[in-house]
């Protein structure tokens, strides 16, 4: 709301000038008698008058931008890894870190995600150093059984000595 300060404003250098205010202060010093009311013409007086006060700020002060995170996200099923992108609510999912690099991800986060040809290189090499601790506990079940020369049988997944 603009209003022009009275001879009665309180600060010496206010009198006679014209400001805007939010309408509760402007109603506020009007009812003191320290400022009278100063309509506007019309809103294109308005909007100039709000554009020229605007203008002169250099530096504006930019609220509530938010900052995008990036993530890791791993399927629970199956296993899959993709890239999340968070700011404000919105929520974006990469399949593949070229995606998201191309979209602003930073190098060390894109660079920590596994592509899925390299993750089911990773199980088949799991599955076959699984196979090969098996094989090796089986031998060296079947040693201790010749140098304790007990004749074993299996039944099941359980070793008993015969009767």
């Amino acid at each position: 709301m603009r209003i022009k300060f009275t001879e009665f404003a309180a600060d010496p250098k206010l009198r006679g000038t014209t400001s805007n205010f939010p309408a509760h202060i402007a109603q506020s010093l009007i009812a003191q008698g320290a400022a009278v009311a100063v309509p506007y013409k019309d809103f294109r007086e308005r909007l100039a008058a709000e554009a020229a006060e605007g203008s002169d700020k250099s530096n504006p002060k930019v609220e509530n931008v938010k900052v995008p995170q990036w993530g890791i996200h791993t399927d629970q099923f199956t296993g899959r890894q993709t890239l999340i992108r968070r700011q404000g609510f919105e929520e974006i999912r990469f399949e593949t870190p070229e995606e998201a690099v191309k979209a602003g991800c930073p190098l060390g986060i894109a660079g920590q995600v596994v592509s899925i040809e390299a993750q089911e290189n990773l199980k088949n090499v799991a599955a076959e150093a699984a196979a090969k601790a098996r094989q090796d506990l089986e031998a060296r079940e079947r040693l201790d059984r010749i140098r304790t020369g007990a004749s074993l049988y299996t039944l099941g997944r359980k070793l008993v000595k015969p009767q």
